[in-house]
């Protein structure tokens, strides 16, 4: 199972027994670009410390199946 992060592709095949948000998102998103997503809820520390004994290589042009949210505007009261 592989996702893609900023055009690098992951094997996350192993690492997703043991992802603290379980597998489901990671299998949701196998074979297909999650930066935004993984932007959202991690640290750039998150994808250095863990990132390196995952990568197996780079691509291009892997869409990304889910729209970014727009951010939302809080009025104040």
């Amino acid at each position: 199972m592989w996702i893609v992060i900023d055009d690098i592709v992951y094997d996350v095949t192993d690492f997703a027994k043991r992802h603290p948000g379980g597998q489901a998102p990671l299998r949701n998103l196998s074979g297909k670009s999650c930066s935004w997503q993984f932007h959202k809820i991690h640290s750039r520390h998150t994808l250095e410390s863990l990132g390196a004994e995952l990568r197996v290589g780079r691509t291009s042009d892997v869409p990304n199946p889910y729209k970014e949210p727009k951010p939302t505007l809080i009025q104040q009261l």
